[in-house]
């Protein structure tokens, strides 16, 4: 009988072991002793056991993961990166003023680069 690991906030399944005991998050994970290997969209909603992902939360933890690798990717610029984001940044400014429209944040600024990001 496999030794499962699941995800306690997403209920997702992660992965498991039938011979040793699965290395694991207490704090974020949870290993739940299953008859067999779950399929692998399979989630642990914590009432009713494992069962099958509906649509709506398969697209939803698709979006959570969006949206972290967006901003991993946004966060993770290199040095001469950044250098060229505050240029880019200050052209934006410039150009706002020049439109007539209201000025923005870098904070703003990059909430667009990841909006912009998420749709690549």
């Amino acid at each position: 009988m496999p030794k499962c690991v699941f995800d306690k906030l997403t209920g997702k399944y992660l992965g498991g072991s039938r011979y040793d005991d699965p290395s694991y998050d207490p704090a974020t994970q949870v290993v739940i002793v299953l008859a067999d290997f779950p399929d692998p969209s399979a989630i642990w909603d914590g009432a009713t056991g494992v069962r099958s992902m509906t649509e709506q939360e398969r697209s939803s933890i698709a979006a959570v993961q969006l949206d972290a690798e967006a901003t991993k990717f946004v966060d993770g610029i290199s040095a001469g990166d950044r250098l060229i984001f505050k240029v880019l940044f200050d052209h934006e400014s410039r150009v706002r003023i020049l439109e007539n429209k209201a000025s923005i944040t870098p904070d703003q600024y990059k909430s667009s680069l990841v909006a912009l990001y998420k749709t690549l």
